[in-house]
Formats: structure tokens, sequence, C-alpha cells
């Protein structure tokens, strides 16, 4: 651990940007505070409304980041009014939540930290708090008392485990107050706290105990290993652990998308696969979370799904599906167990999934999510081993691990979360989605807050797409597929699977316009015409029916067609004679898989003019309408009975509706989106 303060930069700041400063420092490395976690705060003179200075502690404001905090993320609390807490023997959360917020310098600020009091207990100016994981290795041992005095200080400070609030507080700021030169004190199964009317000095202390602690584990580790790998756990290569990964995912998220539809992040890195394959990892992951603050991400422990050969994929979905099953039955028990009656129990599913000799999935409501687990048990990972190595890795009891699960106070913060929209938790693969209609439809799916594969035959294209659709980067991702060829297609779905762990929603959009008189066709230009209008929709949509399947929860087939299938225009008989059989296919897997809650719908646009119609194309088919080329946009318009323009947008918004639970009462249906072509009307 490296101190990363600058003089150079500091000297300058006012104590409101070193606050920004060291809490960004902080926060900018994961061993250090992962998420939302960690706290920083300042105590310093401020105006109030009266224009009369005031003693006021800058403590973070609940729901931000260490990592991208700026000034106005740091509550403001009048220390003068809540000092004289110190003196009463107790106080509940909710009566010390309320007698905050009266003491607050501005009423329209940010919740403050429930941490607030601990921060204004201790008597200096500079207060930083982390969940460093050298230091939790050592907060989360057998040992930990004997080893904070050995790895850290003599005159290290040590407090047991309080779930945060006013009782902790007061139990740190008399240990400080008691000992004012100690280095700095550990919160057991917790965390590291120091402090210094200097905000260099508190952040150098800090930065000097997380690497005493990183010593002693490094030294440690150069003798024991912590995670003997187990005997008969298959050690296979990366493909073949994501090819099993892909075909198994569907069934483990459809069995955790019972309550709701869940995301899936896959994880089998190698660090990752130490632990996974490790032969003590049944032991260490029921052990519990090693810090409070991680329970709401990763539940008291991750479901582990052991099977004799991971190759054996239909066993392993199975024993997926019996694993979820039976964790759901032991998380409600456990609920009952410790819960009052004022308590709601959360999704039972498991927010990680463990299988070794393959990886770990992550479980959640969104990418994010579902990323969440992922990424704070790699950290939990770090810290079992370190706490093995040094000891014996041991977290609080369950009890408490179901207090801090259900305290409200931690609970608040998934409050600040942002409303979901319609397609929250959805996978969708939009075929033909590099430009114009599919990528339209693309775009507006992500608005809505699906997860999107985009796949296309163009590489460059999907880049460009990709590169446009950056604001929904954790959500996108682009595979280049050929709609004619099965492995392509197969492939495809496969990498969509890997990404979020299955699919709901497919929008078969890719297609290929050929013109010209039936008489004069090449055979070739028919046959292609058919591979990818008619077989390409055909290959997509039986692709995704079988993780449809596997999910067991339903999904939305949208097909894009044409009024040409209704009404073929002139010239265009291969185009629509290809289009009338996707149309009867979106039919016959409306007939087919209407039981198992699989919709099928199709959309027939009509004169869409977008940058895919080349000049020959204009040409060709102004020509066949006995128009002028440069007039037969203003043809298309005049043409429809509402004499409208159909944009992209127009179509994405059907595909939308269709692919929403809106429609969920919908199947075997045509949407015609053409302003109004009298000679196509579906009936």
């Amino acid at each position: 651990m490296k101190s990363l303060w600058s003089n150079e930069v500091a000297k300058s700041m006012n104590d409101m940007e070193q606050l920004v400063y060291v809490s960004n420092l902080l926060g900018s490395d994961t061993s250090l505070v992962q998420g939302g976690g960690g706290n920083t705060s300042v105590k310093r003179l401020e105006q109030d409304f009266m224009e009369k200075e005031v003693n006021v502690l800058r403590v973070k404001a609940s729901g931000h980041q260490l990592s991208t905090i700026k000034q106005q993320g740091f509550a403001g609390v009048k220390l003068n009014e809540v000092l004289p807490l110190f003196q009463r023997e107790d106080m509940t959360d909710d009566e010390m939540v309320r007698y905050i917020s009266h003491a607050l310098m501005s009423p329209d600020s940010p919740r403050p930290s429930i941490e607030t009091l601990l921060h204004g207990f201790i008597p200096f100016r500079w207060v930083l708090h982390s969940h460093s994981d050298a230091i939790l290795s050592i907060a989360n041992n057998a040992h930990s008392e004997q080893l904070v005095r050995e790895a850290l200080s003599e005159d290290a400070l040590i407090v047991p485990y309080h779930r945060p609030g006013f009782l902790v507080a007061k139990q740190v700021g008399a240990a400080v107050q008691g000992n004012l030169e100690a280095p700095g004190l550990v919160l057991l199964h917790h965390g590291l706290v120091t402090w210094s009317d200097s905000c260099e000095e508190a952040y150098e202390r800090h930065i000097e105990l997380v690497d005493r602690a990183e010593q002693r584990i490094r030294k440690a580790l150069e003798v024991k290993v912590a995670f003997p790998h187990k005997n008969g756990v298959p050690e296979l290569t990366r493909e073949e652990r994501r090819a099993i990964a892909a075909q198994a995912a569907p069934a483990l998220r459809g069995a955790v998308s019972s309550v709701l539809p869940m995301i899936l992040t896959f994880e089998d890195s190698e660090e990752a696969l130490r632990f996974v394959n490790a032969d003590n990892l049944l032991e260490l992951s029921q052990t519990g979370p090693a810090t409070p603050e991680h329970v709401l991400s990763t539940k008291p422990s991750p479901l582990v799904v052991e099977v004799e050969d991971p190759r054996n994929v239909e066993s392993l979905k199975e024993a997926l599906r019996q694993g979820v099953k039976k964790y759901e039955e032991n998380y409600l028990n456990y609920f009952d167990k410790y819960h009052r009656s004022n308590f709601t129990p959360h999704n039972p599913v498991p927010r990680l999934v463990i299988v070794p000799g393959i990886g770990l999935w992550g479980v959640g409501t969104d990418v994010l999510d579902s990323q969440a687990p992922v990424e704070i048990y790699k950290h939990t990972v770090q810290i079992m081993e370190g706490a093995e190595a040094i000891g014996k890795f041991k977290t609080m009891p369950e009890a408490e691990v179901f207090n801090a699960e259900y305290w409200p106070m931690e609970l608040y913060k998934l409050s600040l979360r942002p409303k979901p929209k319609d397609l929250n938790g959805k996978v969708a693969v939009v075929t033909g989605a590099a430009r114009g209609i599919g990528y339209a439809i693309a775009e507006r799916l992500l608005q809505e807050g699906a997860c999107v594969v985009l796949t296309d035959i163009n590489p460059a294209g999907l880049a460009e797409a990709e590169k446009k659709l950056a604001v929904y980067s954790s959500r996108v991702r682009t595979a280049v597929v050929d709609v004619t060829n099965e492995e392509s297609v197969n492939q495809g779905i496969a990498e969509c699977v890997l990404a979020f762990g299955g699919v709901d929603i497919l929008v078969s959009n890719a297609g290929i316009a050929i013109v010209g008189s039936l008489i004069d066709m090449p055979i070739g230009a028919w046959e292609k015409s058919f591979a990818v209008n008619s077989t390409g929709h055909f290959l997509s949509s039986r692709a995704v029916v079988r993780a449809l399947l596997e999910q067991g929860n339903g999904g939305s087939l949208v097909f894009v067609n044409t009024k040409n299938a209704l009404a073929p225009g002139k010239d265009f008989g291969a185009y629509s004679c290809a289009k009338a059989s996707e149309a009867q296919l979106c039919r016959m897997l409306a007939i087919e898989h209407g039981k198992d809650k699989i919709r099928s719908n199709m959309i027939n646009p009509d004169g869409v003019f977008t940058d895919l119609w080349s000049p020959e194309m204009v040409a060709n088919r102004a020509k066949a309408y006995g128009v002028d080329a440069d007039r037969y946009e203003d043809f298309l318009r005049d043409r429809t009975l509402l004499k409208e323009s159909i944009t992209v947008e127009d179509v994405a918004e059907a595909a939308l509706f269709l692919a929403s639970d809106k429609s969920r009462v919908t199947t075997g249906c045509i949407i015609s989106v053409d302003g109004g072509a009298r000679e196509a009307f579906p009936r």
C-alpha cells in the first residue's frame, strides 16, 4: 500500500477541497473501499443562516461513493448540538436519525451517514474510515486481537463488533478520547479508522497501518497455501468453461427469476478459480460476510453447486435448479429464525452462485446489481485468503448478519435507487442492428432499461453503433453474426447468454431487399433472399426459443416483416415471397409455443426511408411505381391514408410494445406501421 498524497496538489486546497481529495484517494483503491462503503469527515467553522459561526461536522452523506464524491455529497451537522449525545447511555437508531436531522445545517441537506456520531465523537478534525481487505483479514480472524497488536501496533485500539449506530459510536469515541496518541482503531468485522488534526497525517496513518497488514499477509502466504486445490475438480480451458457456462446459464437464470427477472454476471478469472476450485471452498464460503456492508450485495453466503463432472451439462442444469430451490428454502428459514413481525423477507434467491471447475455468477436485478456481488466477493476472497494465511477466517455471528441485512438504516440506501423502467432486468437480441431500423429498435429498448446484444454481419457498423450507444455501455454488447449460418447464430446467442445470463426478447430484423422481376431473377439471388429473409429468422428464433425454454419464464419474439408480405410490390417478388415465409414462421411459433408463454408477433413497416437505401434501390423502386427517383420519398408519404412519412423511430415504438409486458396477451399479431396501406390491412 503506497501513499498517493501529493503536497503539491493539496497545499492550495481549503478544507472541503481536501476532504474531497482524500475521499477520492481512498475511494480510488478498491482494496480499501468497495461500492458505497467507507467514510470521511472534517470538523470546521461555518456560518449558519444567521451568519453566526458554528462548529460543523462535514461527513459523507448516504448513497455517495468516496471514489466520485464531490463537495455537495457531504452533509453538514452542527457539532455543538450532537456532542452532548456522548453523555447518553443509549439511543435507538430512529431516535438518533431524528435527532441528527434537527442538527443539520440546511433543511435540504442530504441524509448524513449512519456513522455520523462516530466521526463526531472522535476529538480530531479529520477522521477517515475504510474497509481495507488486509485489515479485514485481521479483523475477521479467530485471533484478531492478537494479530492487531502484532501486525499493526501495540498501541492500536480495538472495538468489538457492533452494528453501526449509537453504541459503537460511543465506544469508539471513548476509546479514542482515552488514548489520544493511538495510531488508529480497528473495528472487528468492520474496518479501520484513523484521525488527526491534519488531513495528510490522518491519511498517511491509514496507509501505513494498511501496509503493515499487507506485509504480514504477504510473508505468511510465502509459506502457506490458503486455497489448496480440491482433488477431482477438473481443470478446464477457458473456452471449455465458457462453453459450459453459456449452456447452463439459462437454467440458472430461470431458477433465480421466479420473483423478478434477473441478470447474471459470469466470472472465471484465474484469481477467482483459485478459490472456486479450493478444497476449503464450502467451509470458507459459508462462514459469512467479511463486513456488514457486504451482506446486502452478497446475502449471508453464496450458493455452492458441486457436481461430479460439470462437463455433464444436463446434470449441471438440474443441480443448479435444485440448488436455487434449496437455497430459497434455507434463506426463508433463516429469515423466520430472526425476523420481527414488521419485516418482509428480501427476494430469497442467491446473489452469488459458485460451481467448482467453472466459475461463479453474480445475480442482480440489473447489470450493475449483478456485477456488485462479484466485485465484492473478489475482495471477500482476498480477505479470506489473508485470514487463512495468518490464522483462521471467522466472521460475525449469524444473528448479527441478519441484523445488518435487515437494518433499516442500511436499507435506506436501497430507497435511493432510481425507479426501474419497463424492461429492467430483461435481455434482448436485435439482429441487423448496426444501422437503420435495427439500430433504432436497439436504442429504444436500451432507453427502457433492457440489456441489448446488437448483432450484424457488418463489424465496422457494429463498432460504430456501440460507440454511439456508449452511454449505455454496461448494458450493450455486440456480436458479428451471419443469420444464414447456423453455427454463427448459435455462437451469437451463446455470447448473449454468457454476457447477461440468458435472453427474453428477440427482435428478428436482419434482412436484404432483392429487386427484379421473377422471370429475370437469377437462382442465386432468389436463394440469397430466402437465406436471409426466411432461414435467417428461423435460425435466430430457434436458438432464442431454446434458451427461453431452458429459462421457463416465457419471452417475446418480434419479427420485423413488411407490408409486402400481404401486398407485394412489383419487381419485389424474391423479397415478398421470403417475407411471406417469415410471416408464417411467426404464426407457427405463436401456435407451438403459446403454452410456454412465448409470444410471437410481427411488425409490417412500409416506406421507411433510411440510409440503407442505395441509389440503385431507390431508382428501381421509383421505376416500378412510375415516379421520378428524386420524388420517391414524397411518393411513399403521399400514398398512405394518413399522408405521413414513416420513421425508424415509429417502428421502434411498435417493437417496444411487443417486447414489453404491455403486450403480454398478444401473440400471432401483425402491427402495421405503414401510415395506412389499405391493400395491406391484415384483416
